[in-house]
C-alpha cells in the first residue's frame, strides 16, 4: 500500500473521534499530501491540527517535518543543500554530500549589496536550497525601514532592493526565515513615551513579494524588542525582550504559517531574570533559548526550551559561571545538541568567542571552550551546522579594524585550522551573519564609510591542485596552472582553460614546446613564428621561412603544441601566433594593441 492510501485511512478513522473548530481558512497549509500531525484529522490541503491534540508533539520518522514545502517529505531525495529533505532528522546525508568543510577560504571578494547612499546596517540572511534571502535596515526613505533582496548561490544580487516595513516608525530587523515555500521576517519598531516598541511579522514570497499586511505580534504594554525567530515546519517560533512588567523578561509565542498568533504570549524567564539579546531554535521536537542576563550582577548566558505547544518545559538554566561580561549568544541544532556561542570578556576588555554543546535540559557536554586566537578582539558571534560540523562568523578588532572572521568547530568545541579572515583593513565590518548551504557558508555583515550591506562566500575544499598559487576556490581555471588570471571575455572562466571566448590562448609548461588552449569544435591549427625586430621594422607577422633565422611557420596540425627547440641569438627575440582552420577557412591573427586585425601577408597554403 503507498504511503499516500496509509495517510488517508488514518484520516478518516480519525474523524469521527476528534472534533475540529471551525474556521474558514487553513491555519497552516499543506504543500504535498503528507502531514505534520500524521493520524489526526484533516481538511484537504490543511494541516490545522492543535499541537498534542493527538497525542503527537513531534514529527517521527515516516511523518513529514515541514508542511509548508512539497519537496520536503518522507521518502524525498536528500539533497546537498542544507535541509533535511527525507525528514529522517539528518542534514544531507546523502553519500554524495560532504558535510566538512576542509581548507576554507573566502570566494571573490565581498559583494556590495547595497548602492544607495543613505545607511545600512544589521543584515540578516536565510538560505532557501538554491539561494539567499537577505533582509537589512536602511535609511533611505529618510526614516530608516527594513528592505529585502534575492542574491544567488554565487553572491550575485538578483532583483532590485523591496521595502518590507510599512507604518512602523524606525524598525530594527530582527530574523528572516525561510520555510520553504516563502519568507518570514520579524522586526521591531523604535519605542517612545506615546508608542511603545512592538515586534511585527511579514511575509514574502520566493520572489521577494509582499504577502498581506504587516502583522502586529505584540501588544502589550511597555517594550517589546529583539526578537529571534526560528521555523519549525509547522509554525514560527519567537522570542524576544519583554517589558510589559516594567522589568525585563523573555516571552515567546507561536505564529501559523500565515503569521497570526496561535494560543498567548509565554513568560520564559523567572522574576529574578534580567535579560537582553535572544536567540532561539527549532530541535526537531522543541524551541531552544538563550539569551543575556545580569541577574549575578554580571551577564551570563541563560537557556530554556520550549514544547512545540508552547509550554515552558526548561527555563533560567546557567550555562556561564566564570567572571567577565558575555554576551550575544547563539544557537544552532546539530540533530541530538544544541551548540552554543557567545561573546566572552572573562580574561578582559579584549572579547574571545567561547562555544559549548548542550543537551535538551541545557546541560553542557563540556566546559566551554574559547574558539578565537588569544589575541582577538572579538565581538557578536553567529553559528551555522553543517551536519558534521558548526561554521562560526563574527567581527575582530585585533588588527585596529573590525574584519569579518571564520572558523570551524567540531561537536566537541574544537576549532579546525586556523582563523580564516573574509575581510582585512577597510571597511571596518560588524554584524557578520552565517548560513550553511550543503557545500559551502554564505555570510552577511555591514560596514564602510556610508554603512552598507555585504555579502560573502565561503568556499571549502579550496586547494591549489595546479600549483599557480591560487586554490580552486578562487582559480579562473582551477585544473590549469594560469597565474595571471587573464579573462578576456570576463566570464569568469579564465582565457587559459575557456573554450568559447573566441581566443587560442597560448602558453608553455616547458621551453621546449609552444602550446595553446583550443576553442570548441576547432582540430587543425597553423602556427607562424618570427622576429620581434623584424615584426617592429616591417610590420609582417606571416614571415616567410628562411627570411630571417627565426622565421617559420607549421602548417595543418593537429595536436595544440608544436616543438620550440631552437637556441636564439644574444639579444634576440621571437614571437609565435596561432591561428585555427576549419575546412578551407583560417581564423585571422587576432588584432593589434589598437584593435585593428593583424594582417596574414603570407598564409600557410
Amino acid at each position: 500500500m503507498s504511503r499516500g492510501k496509509v495517510f488517508a485511512v488514518v484520516v478518516f478513522l480519525a474523524v469521527a473521534v476528534v472534533a475540529r473548530p471551525a474556521r474558514a481558512q487553513c491555519w497552516n497549509e499543506d504543500q504535498d499530501g503528507v502531514y505534520y500531525e500524521a493520524g489526526c484529522p484533516t481538511i484537504s490541503g490543511c494541516d490545522d491540527v492543535l499541537p498534542g491534540q493527538c497525542g503527537v508533539l513531534c514529527p517521527a520518522p515516516g511523518m513529514d517535518c515541514n508542511d509548508a514545502s512539497a519537496s520536503i517529505k518522507p521518502g524525498a531525495p536528500e539533497l546537498c543543500n542544507g535541509y533535511d529533505d527525507n525528514c529522517d532528522g539528518f542534514v544531507d546525508e546523502a553519500a554524495a554530500c560532504d558535510l566538512s568543510c576542509d581548507s576554507p577560504e573566502r570566494v571573490g571578494p565581498l559583494r556590495r549589496l547595497t548602492t544607495d547612499p543613505a545607511s545600512s546596517n544589521s543584515p540578516r540572511l536565510a538560505w532557501t536550497g538554491s539561494e539567499y534571502g537577505v533582509v537589512w535596515r536602511d535609511w533611505r526613505s529618510e526614516s530608516p525601514e527594513i528592505y529585502f533582496t534575492r542574491v544567488s548561490a554565487d553572491g550575485a544580487k538578483l532583483i532590485a532592493d523591496q521595502r518590507v516595513s510599512t507604518s512602523n516608525p524606525g524598525p530594527y530587523v530582527n530574523a528572516i526565515v525561510w520555510t520553504g515555500s516563502n519568507y518570514g521576517i520579524a522586526w521591531h519598531r523604535e519605542g517612545s513615551a506615546v508608542a511603545p516598541s512592538d515586534i511585527f511579522f511579514a511575509r514574502l514570497s520566493a520572489s521577494g513579494a509582499k504577502i498581506g499586511a504587516d502583522v502586529t505580534v505584540t501588544g502589550a504594554p511597555g517594550n517589546q524588542y529583539d526578537a529571534a525567530m526560528t521555523w519549525s515546519g509547522y509554525q514560527f517560533g519567537l522570542a524576544w525582550v519583554d517589558r510589559r512588567t516594567g522589568t525585563p523578561q523573555i516571552y515567546f509565542a507561536r505564529l501559523d504559517d500565515k503569521g497570526q498568533k496561535v494560543g498567548t504570549d509565554v513568560l520564559v524567564s523567572s522574576a529574578a531574570a534580567v535579560p537582553d539579546v535572544v536567540d532561539i531554535v527549532w530541535s526537531g521536537c522543541s524551541y531552544g533559548i538563550v539569551w543575556a542576563d545580569v541577574r549575578s550582577g554580571t551577564w551570563d548566558i541563560y537557556f530554556a526550551r520550549i514544547s512545540r505547544s508552547g509550554q515552558v518545559m526548561v527555563t533560567d538554566k546557567r550555562v556561564t559561571f566564570t567572571p567577565g561580561f558575555k554576551w550575544a549568544p547563539k544557537l544552532a541544532w546539530n540533530g541530538s545538541r544544541f551548540g552554543c556561542t557567545w561573546e566572552d570578556h572573562r580574561e578582559g576588555t579584549n572579547g574571545q568567542v567561547y562555544f559549548v554543546t548542550l543537551d535538551l535540559n541545557g546541560n553542557r557536554d563540556f566546559a566551554e571552550r574559547p574558539i578565537t586566537d588569544v589575541n582577538a578582539v572579538a565581538i557578536g558571534p553567529s553559528l551555522a551546522w553543517s551536519g558534521q560540523e558548526f561554521g562560526l562568523a563574527w567581527n575582530d578588532m585585533r588588527s585596529g579594524a573590525s574584519a569579518s572572521m571564520f572558523a570551524r568547530v567540531t561537536p566537541t568545541g574544537i576549532r579546525i585550522g586556523p582563523e580564516v579572515a573574509l575581510s582585512g583593513g577597510a571597511p571596518d565590518l560588524y554584524d557578520s551573519r552565517v548560513v550553511w548551504t550543503g557545500s559551502r557558508f554564505g555570510v552577511t555583515t555591514y560596514g564602510g564609510n556610508e554603512s552598507e550591506v555585504y555579502f560573502g562566500v565561503v568556499g571549502c575544499n579550496c586547494v591549489d591542485g595546479d600549483g599557480d598559487g591560487l586554490t580552486s576556490c578562487n582559480d579562473n581555471c582551477p585544473s590549469d596552472f594560469n597565474p595571471t588570471q587573464s579573462d578576456h571575455d570576463h566570464d569568469g572562466q579564465g582565457d587559459r582553460c575557456d573554450a568559447d571566448d573566441g581566443w587560442i590562448y597560448l602558453y608553455s609548461t616547458s621551453k621546449s614546446l609552444i602550446q595553446w588552449h583550443p576553442e570548441a569544435g576547432t582540430t587543425k591549427w597553423n602556427v607562424y613564428e618570427g622576429s620581434l625586430s623584424v615584426l617592429k621594422s616591417t610590420g609582417v607577422y606571416t614571415q616567410v621561412p628562411g627570411s630571417n633565422p627565426i622565421a617559420q611557420r607549421s602548417c595543418g596540425l593537429t595536436v595544440p603544441s608544436v616543438a620550440d627547440t631552437e637556441t636564439l641569438a644574444v639579444g634576440a627575440a621571437k614571437f609565435a601566433l596561432v591561428t585555427s582552420v576549419t575546412g578551407s577557412i583560417e581564423s585571422s591573427l587576432g588584432t593589434n594593441s589598437a584593435g585593428a586585425t593583424r594582417p596574414n601577408a603570407n598564409p600557410c597554403p
